[in-house]
């Protein structure tokens, strides 16, 4: 069996259940490079010790191939922003371009070769920041492949190290500044109001502790585009009381399922951002309520074309 030649990060913690069943897929594509980043044990928890020695274990006892294993296992406990965003960087200080797993993203196999083939297809194009394997639109599936979004979802995603060196986790920005690097991508009140109120909390608060919207931020900042396939390439499997981050998933987000992607890959036949697709995003998976004036914005947003959509929305 041929060898995956796009190296991956695998990030885990302490939970061995997920962790097997999750490297259990990156088993089976047998990547030539491994990461594997552990963040440290939670004072706070006493389990933790013993959870997190059997996690780093379990991964290191299923490889089974030949392969160039590094590993980044921390003794104390950073937090998922640090955690993380150190490990990236940790990977990026080694390849030009990877993929990144958590231990709650369950991909399906097309996801690598997704991500791969993008990877190689976009490395020259400084404009696409990221490639994720995670797909909103409730199983409706469109034509082509992929579209691109002005939203980074970080459930299974491929970046490349020349555009992750613009993140810092440390970065705070002005609340009239992050104003504007959202008018860039924004066209509702509601959404802009969400997002400015969120990225404020997090990076001039910390109030989240999170790495991925600091991420997500740096991807506007640097007006880059997103990546997101038409079918949905990742499960998340990590609800429950152990998780960080997602105790409770969206409601809608229990409708998907996971999907093969086919190949060859159709590409779009214009760069530009799916505006329609990323409010329907929002509305379902974002927004604490969907009005009926949005569901008519992206009904007509949908199906007229967007040139006439905005003309008529500035006269009306």
């Amino acid at each position: 069996m041929e060898m995956f030649e796009t190296p991956i990060l695998f990030l885990v913690f302490n939970r061995p259940d997920l962790t097997e069943k999750v490297f259990g897929q990156i088993r089976k594509v047998r990547p030539r490079q491994l990461f594997i980043a552990a963040d440290g044990p939670r004072q706070s928890h006493p389990d933790d010790l013993e959870k997190c020695k059997q996690t780093r274990e379990l991964v290191l006892g299923m490889i089974d191939w030949d392969c160039d294993v590094k590993t980044l296992f921390r003794d104390k406990n950073l937090g998922c922003g640090l955690a993380v965003s150190q490990a990236i960087t940790w990977f990026f200080e080694h390849v030009e371009m990877g993929i990144i797993l958590e231990d709650d993203c369950y991909p399906d196999l097309s996801f690598f070769r997704f991500c791969s083939e993008m990877l190689e297809y976009y490395k020259e194009d400084d404009r696409v920041m990221h490639i994720g394997g995670t797909s909103y639109l409730l199983n409706n599936v469109i034509d082509p492949s992929y579209f691109y979004s002005g939203y980074p979802h970080i459930w299974g995603w491929a970046t490349w190290s020349n555009s992750w060196k613009n993140f810092k986790y440390e970065s705070s920005f002005d609340l009239g500044y992050i104003h504007i690097v959202c008018k860039r991508y924004l066209y509702r009140p509601a959404e802009e109001k969400f997002w400015v109120n969120q990225f404020n909390k997090e990076l001039n608060e910390n109030a989240y502790n999170s790495w991925d919207l600091r991420w997500h931020f740096t991807v506007w900042n640097n007006e880059g585009y997103s990546i997101l396939p038409s079918q949905n390439l990742i499960l998340n499997i990590g609800e429950g009381e152990d998780s960080t981050h997602t105790q409770n998933l969206p409601k809608n987000y229990k409708h998907q399922q996971l999907c093969n992607m086919k190949f060859p890959i159709k590409h779009p036949p214009k760069m530009e951002i799916a505006v329609y697709l990323d409010q329907f995003n929002f509305d379902k998976f974002f927004a604490e309520k969907t009005t009926f004036a949005n569901k008519l914005r992206n009904i007509g947003y949908r199906y007229i074309h967007q040139d006439i959509y905005k003309f008529g929305k500035k006269i009306f």
